[in-house]
């Protein structure tokens, strides 16, 4: 599903027009975006947690040949946790998955 597609959906269960549920989807994620670049975490009760979080520089190796190393850059991920009510809804992982 895309942001489109869910942008009909959301029209689609409220019973307004395309164009409005794009705006309510616009809504909703831009209130997720400012508060995760204020450094908060975005709790939604029985589906998940979104986090902002640091990962320090990797040395990395630049040329197999020479061998040489350099400083990797810092990063900044997004992390998203499912809480009970989410992960309960999703299937199962086959069986065979599993041995993997």
């Amino acid at each position: 599903m895309n942001k489109g597609e869910l942008s009909k959906q959301v029209a689609a269960s409220l019973g307004i027009a395309k164009a409005s549920g794009a705006v309510a989807v616009d809504v909703v994620l831009d209130a997720i975006t400012v508060a995760l670049e204020g450094g908060e975490e975005v709790n939604l009760h029985g589906f998940g947690t979104f986090r902002v979080t640091q990962r320090a520089p990797q040395g990395l190796r630049k040329c197999a040949l020479t061998g040489r190393f350099y400083d990797g850059k810092a990063t900044t991920n997004v992390r998203f946790k499912a809480h009970g009510g989410l992960r309960e809804r999703l299937p199962a992982p086959p069986a065979d998955a599993a041995a993997e």
